[in-house]
């Protein structure tokens, strides 16, 4: 998304949720600063997928503004990307269970989603096929679940300069032996590695002056339209 698409964006929450941004409109720093921020989390998305998820989350929270991380969760499920509920693969394993027992492990590991074998190989087939108290595995399932569910859903959540960086570390942190560990550069022209002149694709924030002039533009032109309605009950 460019800076002009973040401001569209921005400009139906604000008509969604007049309420919670009629102080920002008379604040051109902060509306600026606003602005700056989504934009830096929201630029790697489109806009029509962008505008679909928060269609979704105005449509069933009524009360207060998404959160930009809400927003990004939100464009995970209207994308396909996030994990079914942890009930959804608990019945489903359940039925597998009820249908091939423990003597047809394979066939049922065949029969299940990639989410539900995923959890399945964590928990362990045979332990949820004997189980003595289904109550308490179920319990257990579900904490299993969620970080299985977590780590999928971060990876289309988090921004991909994020990811790196995590990844970076985590591949230090595991122990793999070899030269000096990997290190991110991060700098004004963002996220790169030391032996790569080409940074990871991300999107600093410029706070008071946006790159592109058709952002500046759009940022300009969603100010007046703020101040309209002030003028209107002046007069």
């Amino acid at each position: 998304m460019t800076v002009k698409d973040t401001v569209l964006i921005f400009s139906i929450l604000a008509a969604a949720y007049p309420y919670f941004y009629r102080d920002i409109r008379n604040d051109d720093e902060q509306m600026r600063d606003t602005i700056a921020v989504w934009h830096e989390m929201l630029a790697e998305h489109d806009l029509a997928t962008v505008k679909i998820a928060l269609k979704r989350v105005i449509a069933i929270q009524k009360d207060y503004p998404p959160t930009i991380g809400q927003l990004l969760e939100s464009i995970s499920i209207v994308s396909g990307h996030a994990a079914p509920d942890a009930d959804e693969v608990w019945v489903e394993i359940i039925s597998a269970i009820s249908s091939y027992g423990y003597t047809r492990a394979a066939e049922a590991m065949g029969s299940l989603s990639e989410f539900a074998r995923q959890a399945v190989n964590a928990f362990g087939w045979e332990t949820l096929c004997k189980s003595e108290n289904a109550e308490v595995d179920r319990a257990h399932f579900l904490r299993i679940y969620q970080a299985i569910k977590t780590r999928n859903d971060h990876k289309y959540i988090l921004p991909k300069d994020v990811r790196t960086f995590i990844a970076a570390h985590d591949h230090y942190n595991g122990g793999i032996s070899g030269p000096e560990p990997m290190r991110l550069i991060n700098d004004d022209n963002g996220i790169r590695h030391p032996d790569n002149s080409q940074p990871v694709k991300s999107y600093p924030i410029n706070r008071r002056n946006p790159r592109d002039e058709s952002g500046r533009i759009a940022v300009e032109s969603i100010l007046m339209q703020f101040r309209k309605p002030e003028k209107a009950e002046q007069s």
